[in-house]
């Protein structure tokens, strides 16, 4: 017997295979439902026809669909048997559980993802005593996606809740006062580091050229030879990216090719904004069986390059993308 969890009171599809009378193969050559086959049983009571005929799926396998009106129980049982003799197959039954609704067999709706607690579901009344006590809750109990928007909103906390009198003694005067001495704040700066506070030369601007290629982003109090415009994060991306077509407004076809005209397939072809093919890579990619590869560029000169264990190397061909 097969049993199933469906929704109270929702219209419900059930699959089940027949078997044919006085053997162990599925009944895959379909049969045709009669008035009597199925019959329905809701809480135990007396059994009567289903509303729906069943219907052959494929390869043996059937459906039934249960109307909405028949799923309005807590335990409901399909029985599929043959009226004629001899009988086509062998008896079948279902079991069907419902659940979402205080008539049913699981009164929780297994098909919503979370509950909503409402204003009187967390009353004092409903708590025994320490029920909330820290070792009473697991750890990550109360992240930000165990609760419904606004459930902690200002209206559902009392007045004063988190009022000082709330808060240990001296809690907020005691950081006030830490970090008001002369020594503190020597201390806190120092381990920020020695930028001057102005323009780039901040914390907000050392991130930018750390992260970003933007010109006349480096500031001053990095020092050395750090240009943001070549060594940010974004330029080396740029530059040691394995295979990237480039994100140009231009669609360009690159074609190679053996000396008898045949096509270089699985070949590594970059392109660089300069002859040499260390240079920086603006699109990179791999030919195709036709030896070809697309690539996207802005209109401008560039150096197409291409290898393959095998071949003889092609490198510095100069290619022009127009406007």
């Amino acid at each position: 017997m097969s049993v199933f969890l469906r929704k109270y009171g929702v219209e419900a599809t059930v699959e089940f295979p027949l078997i044919d009378f006085g053997a162990t193969d599925y009944e895959a050559t379909p049969v045709a439902h009669a008035a009597g086959d199925t019959t329905l049983v809701k809480n135990g009571a007396s059994a009567g026809n289903t509303a729906n005929a069943f219907a052959h799926v494929t390869k043996g396998l059937y459906k039934i669909v249960v109307s909405a009106a028949e799923m309005q129980a807590a335990r409901i049982q399909v029985l599929i048997i043959d009226q004629t003799s001899p009988k086509a197959w062998e008896d079948q039954a279902i079991t069907i559980e419902t659940y979402g609704n205080a008539s049913a067999q699981h009164v929780f709706d297994l098909g919503t993802a979370t509950v909503v607690l409402t204003d009187a579901s967390l009353t004092a009344a409903k708590f025994a005593a320490n029920a909330i006590a820290a070792a009473a809750i697991a750890d990550g109990a109360f992240t930000s996606a165990k609760f419904a928007d606004a459930f902690l909103s200002a209206a559902k906390i009392a007045d004063n809740a988190i009022a000082a009198a709330k808060i240990a003694a001296d809690a907020v005067t005691k950081i006030q006062a830490n970090l008001a001495t002369s020594a503190n704040q020597t201390t806190i700066l120092a381990r920020i580091g020695a930028f001057t506070g102005t323009g780039i030369n901040t914390i907000l601007g050392f991130l930018k050229a750390v992260m970003s290629k933007a010109a006349d982003l480096t500031p001053s109090d990095v020092g050395g030879t750090f240009n943001n415009t070549t060594d940010s994060l974004e330029a080396l991306q740029e530059l040691m990216h394995p295979i990237s077509p480039g994100n140009g407004t231009k669609t360009v076809v690159l074609h190679y090719e053996h000396a008898d005209g045949s096509d270089v397939s699985d070949a590594d072809v970059w392109v660089t904004t300069t002859a040499d093919p260390e240079g920086l890579t603006k699109a990179s990619g791999k030919t195709d069986s036709s030896g070809n590869v697309t690539v996207f560029l802005d209109p401008g000169t560039y150096y197409r390059h291409m290898q393959k264990d095998g071949e003889v190397p092609k490198l510095n061909e100069q290619t022009v993308v127009t406007a």
